[in-house]
C-alpha cells in the first residue's frame, strides 16, 4: 500500500527538464539564425 501512495517518478521529471532544455536551445538557435539571415538580406538590399 505504501508504494502505491508515493509521488511522481523523479527520473521522469528530470527527463522532461532535459527535453525542455533541448527544445529551448533549438528555438534559440533558429531565432539567431533567422535574425542573421534577415540582417544580411537587409544589408545587401541597402547597398
Amino acid at each position: 500500500m505504501k508504494g502505491k501512495l508515493s509521488g511522481p517518478d523523479p527520473d521522469a521529471a528530470t527527463e522532461l527538464v532535459k527535453i525542455d532544455g533541448v527544445v529551448d536551445a533549438i528555438v534559440r538557435h533558429l531565432k539567431k539564425s533567422l535574425f542573421v539571415q534577415t540582417y544580411k538580406l537587409s544589408f545587401s538590399l541597402s547597398c
